[in-house]
């Protein structure tokens, strides 16, 4: 029997630690064995406690503290240079990921022609369509089509924020109040953030991929 692909998730974290913990939680839930998966956590020089809480209440993801802000890009690519699956996945900090999502994605590298797949996002609650396509009007403006429109089955949403909040009293770390609104979506089957997606890792390669092309500070 093939065993299972190890995949990689990367997030980049810009001080927004409360949305990076619940993507954290929420990766612990799906429905992919623990052994192959590799959450890699980016901290995008942050300039706050972000890396020592991550490294106090999440010591099992992989920590990557950047001396400089690289942006989005820069940072994701950053994550996949100190990965070590034969997939990576982009997360951003601020989406929670459906129960399906890795194993959903990783079908669709059944076909030998596939090297990279992209993901379907909705709303926090996962009802609504939130970004599945774009495209362009007659005058050359772009537009989302589809959005705002029902989902079909109901997504379920991300871990509560208790549960997050007892683990990081147990890990030693007050709970903030009060928890922020996280302003992007949970995802369903093989879906990721807005900027995300994922690529699969040619044979022997270790150095960078082609990450989202996103320009910014850091993930928002």
């Amino acid at each position: 029997m093939v065993p299972l692909p190890r995949v990689s998730v990367v997030l980049v974290n810009f001080r927004g630690i409360e949305d990076t913990l619940v993507a954290i939680e929420a990766l612990h839930t799906v429905r992919w064995p623990a052994d192959r998966l590799e959450i890699v956590v980016v901290d995008n020089a942050s300039g706050d406690d972000s890396a020592a809480r991550l490294r106090l209440i999440v010591p099992e993801i992989v920590l990557v503290e950047s001396s400089q802000n690289l942006g989005f890009a820069g940072g994701c690519n950053l994550g996949v240079k100190h990965s070590s699956g034969d997939i990576v996945a982009f997360l951003n900090s601020d989406a929670c990921p459906d129960a399906d999502w890795i194993a959903a994605a990783v079908s669709g590298f059944s076909d030998p022609a596939v090297g990279g797949v992209a993901s379907r996002v909705l709303d926090w609650n996962g009802e609504l369509v939130d970004f599945i396509d774009a495209g362009l009007t007659w005058f050359g403006k772009g537009y989302k089509p589809f959005v705002g429109e029902r989902a079909g089955t109901r997504r379920p949403g991300c871990p509560a924020r208790s549960d997050i909040a007892s683990r990081r009293r147990s890990a030693g770390s007050p709970p903030s109040t009060p928890w922020p609104t996280p302003t992007r979506s949970p995802t369903p089957p093989a879906s990721s953030s807005r900027s995300g997606g994922w690529v699969a890792r040619p044979a022997g390669a270790t150095s960078p991929l082609s990450a989202p092309s996103r320009s910014g500070s850091g993930a928002s």
